[in-house]
């Protein structure tokens, strides 16, 4: 497999056994870190909605009448 590192490309199979783990864990780490990523995204979602949910709940505060004095 042809992969790209550091704006060269390289083929996997002429690395090393420890290259090969190398390359399999930063994969797996730029999976995992893309994942996080989007699960922040949705609880950021989540987030700003259940906040607008919420104050539409929020009891409803009374509005003082005051009287302005006429000239």
């Amino acid at each position: 497999m042809i992969f790209k590192f550091v704006n060269e490309e390289y083929d996997s199979e002429k690395l090393s056994e420890k290259g090969k783990i190398y390359l399999n864990k930063l994969n797996n780490i730029t999976a995992k870190k893309n994942q996080l990523v989007s699960e922040y995204t949705d609880c950021e979602v989540l987030q700003k909605n259940y906040i607008e949910l919420l104050k539409e709940e929020l009891p409803k505060k009374e509005v003082k009448k005051t009287l302005s004095k006429k000239k």
